[in-house]
Order: structure tokens, then C-alpha cells, then sequence
């Protein structure tokens, strides 16, 4: 997935319909889950739930978010 799409989802993620209801996008490799994104219009932050570590990050910025995901990626 490139940083585009990863935007794109992002940007989503704040836009009605999406963000009055509770949307958890869930990042897999070889049926394997890697992390959960997630976004709070509450507290406007992307939540980013790494499976493996069981590591919760909080991002405001869709930059900070999308570097975070495309680490988790690789």
C-alpha cells in the first residue's frame, strides 16, 4: 500500500459518515493481523493498536500517522 491510499484512508476516517460511527480498519499479512487504525472525532487522533506489542500510539496529523502506518508495514 503506498502513502496515497494510506491518506486517503485517513482523510476518510474524519469525513461523515465515517466519523460519527465507530470504524476499525484492520492491516493483515498473511492472515496474520498487524495493527488496527481507528479514529476518535472526540479527540480528533487516529489510534494505531500494534497486535504484536500490544503498543497503542495516538496521532493528531494525517502525516504523522501515515509514517507511522507505512513503518508498521515494513
Amino acid at each position: 500500500m503506498n502513502q496515497q491510499s494510506i491518506v486517503f484512508i485517513l482523510a476518510e476516517l474524519q469525513t461523515s459518515p465515517y466519523a460519527e460511527s465507530e470504524v476499525t480498519h484492520t492491516f493483515s499479512h498473511e492472515n496474520q493481523e498487524l495493527f488496527t487504525l481507528s479514529y476518535s472525532k472526540t479527540h480528533q487522533t487516529f489510534s494505531i493498536f500494534c497486535t504484536a506489542t500490544s503498543h497503542r500510539e495516538q496521532y493528531a496529523k494525517i502525516q504523522d500517522a501515515t509514517e507511522a502506518i507505512t513503518a508498521l508495514m515494513k
